[in-house]
């Protein structure tokens, strides 16, 4: 009875074995996911990480290149004088760095500008072409300069293209060349035509001195167009003592 009774409990033992063991194997074919380690792909691998996500607000420095058109209307040359020549209109070209942060940029920048109006018959104020002594006739001899400023520009943007672009600076330049007066002597009121150098006055050629380091104001307002992630284009109208307007272009890394 004991022998019979024990057989029946090791069967009884076997068969309950043989049933978790069959559950097991049926969990594991229903779930092939069991049998993967945690944070791995199907094929057993690691997964990629996920893409780095750029800091909208983090710093980039770039360099820039810059192409002028100075220009300031003999209307207000005349503020000064009673008649002037010509207005100024010339060229310049510049290069800056750039550190810039979410919508602020700050940059230094130098630039080379030609300056000064057509060579000419000028009055003083007050003067007349048919009153003596009033009358000069000036010469630009390679007048231009070079100056250096640092700006704080601000950034409103419109779309993923376009931003406005405005703000100011100041800086410093040194102006080389030289300003060479002759007095005039003139037959009729109209000063360019009725005037001639006077080479036997008691200015002839005479090189003028004036201050060659001037401060540059900057006042700039604009638009900037992004064709590229790294990529800046400037579309500026402004103002560095004497008016501007030009393009630019910045590259930041």
């Amino acid at each position: 009875m004991l022998i019979r009774t024990a057989r029946f409990n090791i069967l009884a033992i076997l068969l309950l074995i043989s049933v978790g063991s069959a559950r097991t194997s049926w969990a594991q074919d229903e779930d092939p996911e069991a049998e993967m380690s945690e944070g791995q792909d199907e094929d057993g691998s690691q997964p990629a990480p996920p893409p780095a996500v750029e800091d909208p607000n983090a710093v980039k420095h770039g360099i820039g290149l810059r192409l002028r058109y100075i220009f300031l209307p003999k209307s207000l040359i005349e503020i000064f004088m009673e008649e002037a020549a010509s207005g100024v209109s010339r060229s310049g070209f510049g290069f800056d760095y750039v550190r810039r942060k979410a919508d602020f940029e700050f940059s230094v920048g130098f630039e080379y500008d030609t300056l000064g109006p057509d060579d000419g018959f000028f009055v003083e104020r007050g003067g007349s072409p048919l009153e003596p002594g009033t009358t000069d006739f000036i010469e630009f001899d390679g007048l231009a300069w070079y100056t250096i400023d640092a700006a704080f520009v601000y950034h409103r943007k419109l779309s993923d293209l376009v931003a406005l672009r405005y703000g100011g600076g100041i800086g410093f330049g040194i102006v080389t060349g030289d300003v060479i007066e002759t007095d005039a002597v003139c037959v009729g009121p109209d000063t360019q035509n009725d005037c001639v150098k006077n080479n036997n006055g008691a200015q002839v050629n005479d090189k003028q001195d004036f201050f060659r380091f001037p401060p540059v104001l900057n006042v700039v307002g604009g638009v900037q167009l992004t064709p590229a992630k790294n990529l800046a284009i400037n579309i500026e109208l402004g103002m560095r003592t004497v008016f501007y307007t030009g393009v630019g272009a910045q590259y930041f890394f």
